[in-house]
């Protein structure tokens, strides 16, 4: 019973809007709209770039720093291994009629903090 109920909270997240950073450090933040475990991908919807805001500087590589964009993209998938860090902005998506069954409450750990952060993605990637 207990996974039940995890299970329904973790899926619950599809829908939010969340940012992660790749390991080329840019930031990108768009809607959740799947996690597919097997293929260790997730995907964002409505999707913007805001570049790399300094890290590459702060990392001593002021020449890879990239610009944010403006454009709104409509789906992005993204390779588990490329993402570096993942949280979510906004925890309380709009009322979704659908949920994927590919999402599980294991994908997901709240953070003690106001955002949440996918902890389980290095484990995702080596399969």
């Amino acid at each position: 019973m207990a996974a039940d109920m995890k299970d329904e909270s973790a899926a619950s997240f599809l829908g939010a809007l969340i940012s992660l950073t790749s390991r080329s450090n840019v930031r990108y933040q768009g809607v959740l709209s799947s996690i597919d475990a097997a293929q260790a991908t997730l995907a964002l919807e409505k999707v913007r770039s805001w570049g790399t805001e300094g890290r590459c500087a702060n990392a001593g590589q002021p020449q890879d720093e990239v610009d944010g964009s403006d454009k709104v993209y409509d789906y992005i998938v993204f390779r588990a291994a490329d993402v570096v860090d993942l949280r979510i902005d906004d925890p309380t998506p709009p009322k979704s009629e659908s949920a994927s069954p590919g999402f599980k409450a294991s994908d997901v750990t709240p953070n003690t903090g106001a955002k949440h952060t996918v902890r389980t993605w290095e484990h995702v990637a080596k399969g």
